[in-house]
């Protein structure tokens, strides 16, 4: 026979404050390290965002380029063409989502 326990299989166990002080936690008024990251003020304006930016007006300006050379070029139906377009920018999507994949697996940082 197993002794009873408050703790519940699979639920974490309660917390103490006095441990929270001994391990150094932040006091109760003070917002813990997610949150200061969540506030923090390079998102939307910093250089990812930039990167972004470009990236997303490249892959408009080669699909927009593909649908061009498809049915003013080759003579394709517009309807075709655009099928042709939208199919190319998702590709690229694809690709760049694969790349960007590629770099957050190795942590982002370039080889030296």
């Amino acid at each position: 026979m197993t002794p009873h326990t408050d703790k519940q299989p699979g639920w974490p166990a309660p917390r103490n404050p006095a441990d929270d002080a001994l391990r150094g936690a932040d006091a109760p008024g003070e917002p813990d390290d997610a949150s200061r990251r969540l506030d923090d003020d390079t998102g939307p304006t910093g250089p990812s965002s930039l990167v972004l930016v470009l990236v997303l007006v490249g892959v408009v300006i080669l699909a927009g380029g593909w649908f061009a050379l498809s049915a003013l070029v080759m003579g394709t139906r517009a309807g075709d063409a655009l099928g042709e377009a939208l199919g190319v920018g998702f590709a690229l999507l694809i690709v760049v989502s694969v790349v960007g994949a590629a770099r957050s697996r190795s942590g982002g940082r370039r080889p030296d």
